[in-house]
């Protein structure tokens, strides 16, 4: 995923977030990304949100709540500033 506005830690921005969030979630563990990509069975999945920025600390507790709720899929959320 990529953030190419700046954080705010406005609701709507953080709904936004957890809704591409759950988007991916969803790929991973309905069994679509194995099926669109079969070598990837034997992977760990990772998603992975670039931006240009750090988040600011509202956003930044919230990227940790999402990661505690990604986590117990066994599916890493990581943040890679650019």
């Amino acid at each position: 995923m990529v953030q190419d506005r700046a954080w705010d830690g406005l609701a709507e921005h953080l709904y936004e977030l957890q809704q591409k969030v759950n988007s991916y979630l969803s790929f991973a563990l309905d069994g679509e990304l194995r099926k669109k990509y079969p070598d990837s069975a034997d992977r760990s999945v990772t998603i992975q949100l670039d931006c240009d920025e750090s988040p600011d600390p509202i956003t930044d507790k919230f990227i940790g709540q999402l990661r505690g709720v990604t986590g117990k899929y066994g599916i890493e959320f990581i943040v890679n500033v650019r």
